[in-house]
């Protein structure tokens, strides 16, 4: 069994190789994202039918946003719920967690890359805004940097200090 030394703490390195399912999590926690976003839509396109709510996709990695036609306060509400959500499903629940829900439910963890302790929370919002650098050319820049890592790191996660690893209890 190989193991890698995380400054303090050993991991074994075949708890590092969990890209399929981190590449699966990643769509589930986006659709799961989206549902809750068109949900929100619909619930301030109701209460305020005049306001042209809508939700918006870009391409397929992105994160969902709900936006409000005409400006004005619909459009600051739209803002507002977008970025809260973003930052409930990948910065406030993983850092109370170590996981988004979807990595609940695949068995995945995030801890830290020196020492294998829970991350912070900006470590955790670090990985998160780098998302965006990680969803470049439709995921490519991820998928590689991903495939070229010895943990099998993001971006995010090379930026941010972390590591993802199969939980211990699956």
């Amino acid at each position: 069994m190989t193991t890698t030394e995380l400054v303090g703490a050993t991991v074994e390195e075949r708890r590092t190789r969990v890209t399929v399912r981190r590449i699966v999590q990643y769509f589930l926690d986006l659709f799961v994202l989206g549902a809750v976003v068109a949900t929100v839509g619909w619930i301030a396109d109701t209460l305020a039918p005049g306001a042209g709510f809508e939700v918006l996709r870009g391409r397929s990695l992105d994160v969902p946003q709900l936006v409000a036609q005409g400006g004005g306060w619909p459009s600051l509400l739209a803002v507002v719920v977008t970025v809260g959500l973003w930052l409930v499903a990948f910065v406030v629940i993983p850092a109370r967690t170590g996981r988004t829900l979807l990595m609940m439910a695949l068995g995945l963890r995030i801890v830290r890359r020196d020492g294998g302790g829970p991350a912070s929370s900006g470590q955790h919002l670090g990985r998160a805004l780098l998302l965006i650098v990680d969803t470049l050319a439709g995921g490519l820049v991820g998928l590689i940097v991903m495939l070229c890592s010895r943990h099998r790191q993001r971006v995010g996660d090379h930026a941010a200090g972390t590591v993802v690893i199969r939980d211990r209890r699956e």
